[in-house]
């Protein structure tokens, strides 16, 4: 399939790539594209061009709630998006705690003795998926989420193996 993008050069991307990010395009839909292989990015609502195109009714259906198993070296966790008219958020799930976007509270989840980290994108640079969270720099945690040494500065990465590991650790204390 062929999708135009807002500067009108086509990129070939194939249906299954599309379904990957929740995304239904049609031939010659206008979204700016960015190309990270190999990931497509698609930002509908990031430019006037792509208002447009939402009121062609060529936009993805909203709201969407998405969710997908992503692998680490210390186990999985569950890749999190969301996405509404002008707006999106991003998490990474694990057993133990949340490495989310910058729309998390932090003061709330540490009441409730919950590991949090966030990193926060920019209206530029939106963090809309959750590969996006992967090389983010965290900017705030919870002091639940800093005993298990998340710090910010670290990657998302390295947030999510700090949980994964801690959760592992517990696992296994608890055989």
């Amino acid at each position: 399939m062929s999708v135009r993008c807002c500067w009108d050069s086509p990129v070939e991307i194939s249906s299954t790539e599309i379904a990957y990010h929740g995304y239904r395009a049609v031939e010659r839909q206008t979204a700016r594209c960015d190309i990270s292989p190999p990931l497509l990015h698609l930002h509908p609502f990031s430019s006037p061009l792509c208002e447009a195109a939402m009121e062609q009714d060529n936009a993805p259906d909203l709201p969407q709630a998405n969710r997908k198993w992503m692998e680490f070296e210390n186990g999985r966790a569950l890749g999190t998006w969301q996405l509404w008219r002008g707006g999106q958020y991003c998490s990474i799930l694990t057993e133990i705690g949340i490495v989310g976007c910058g729309i998390y509270d932090l003061e709330t989840p540490a009441e409730f003795g919950q590991a949090i980290a966030i990193a926060k994108g920019t209206p530029d640079h939106p963090l809309t998926y959750p590969e996006d969270l992967l090389e983010a720099s965290i900017v705030g945690v919870t002091p639940q989420a800093a005993a298990l040494g998340i710090q910010p500065g670290q990657t998302g990465r390295q947030a999510v193996e700090r949980m994964l590991a801690a959760a592992r650790s517990s696992t296994n204390s608890a055989n």
